[in-house]
């Protein structure tokens, strides 16, 4: 019965009084060059049934060739060469593999709200609650949407807590409003889209955002901004490398 063989080279740094092999005959030992008859040529060792094969050699002069059956001694035949290894020098010393020091990003930056955003409140007024529930839909929106928050220029985060105060204070929508328009000149608007983001017409669940075209509720300017972030909203690129 024929036994599956695999064959393993391995380089190790043995010691001293091994015997030494000239690294310029290297290429001609390794390749059996020269060699003849079944009998692995020095420096190769086999303690099992290795030969030398002189009619399938896929390079050199010959190749390494183990014979294996049911009476074939061990659980697998190995081969060796003793390579040696020179060092110059008295001393080896390891060091650290060097590690790439990523940049910095804005959320390393930005540590104005890192103890937290200062902001208690006991109980809401029904205007309050109204002031947040409108801050929360434009936050969210312009979370995904605004080119420059989509892709991690500002601390979104961070510049909920920074608006929020006007928020609280506003005492009616049109001041809300007022404070959400001065928040978002901040941002900015977004940049003219090429290529522009398609809605998938496969998709399985659509957002409603119906509420960026109330300009009752939001006042035209507000309004008129978030419909310009959605016809301009954030494209994420994929780079496929071949």
């Amino acid at each position: 019965m024929k036994r599956l063989a695999v064959l393993c080279l391995a380089v190790a740094n043995l010691g001293a009084d091994d015997p030494p092999l000239d690294p310029a005959a290297l290429d001609r030992v390794s390749g059996f060059e020269g060699a003849s008859g079944p009998k692995l040529p020095e420096p190769w060792y086999s303690p099992g049934a290795a030969s030398l094969d002189h009619n399938s050699a896929h390079s050199g002069g010959a190749a390494a060739r183990i014979d294996r059956d049911a009476s074939s001694p061990g659980e697998f035949t190995p081969i060796a060469m003793t390579i040696p290894v020179d060092f110059s020098g008295a001393v080896v010393e390891l060091r650290e593999v060097p590690r790439a020091i990523p940049a910095a990003t804005i959320l390393d930056t930005d540590t104005e709200f890192a103890a937290g955003s200062g902001i208690e409140l006991a109980q809401l007024t029904v205007q309050e609650a109204d002031n947040l529930a409108a801050l929360a839909r434009v936050w969210g929106f312009l979370k995904y949407h605004h080119p420059r928050i989509a892709g991690g220029e500002l601390h979104w985060d961070f510049e909920l807590f920074r608006v929020l105060p006007g928020i609280l204070k506003a005492a009616d929508a049109a001041a809300r409003n007022a404070v959400l328009l001065a928040w978002t000149r901040k941002i900015g608007e977004p940049e003219p889209c090429d290529p522009c983001a398609a809605v998938p017409q496969d998709a399985q669940l659509f957002a409603d955002l119906e509420w960026i075209h109330d300009r009752e509720n939001l006042g035209n300017e507000l309004s008129r901004y978030l419909e310009d972030v959605y016809r301009n909203r954030f494209v994420r690129t994929t780079t496929v490398v071949p």
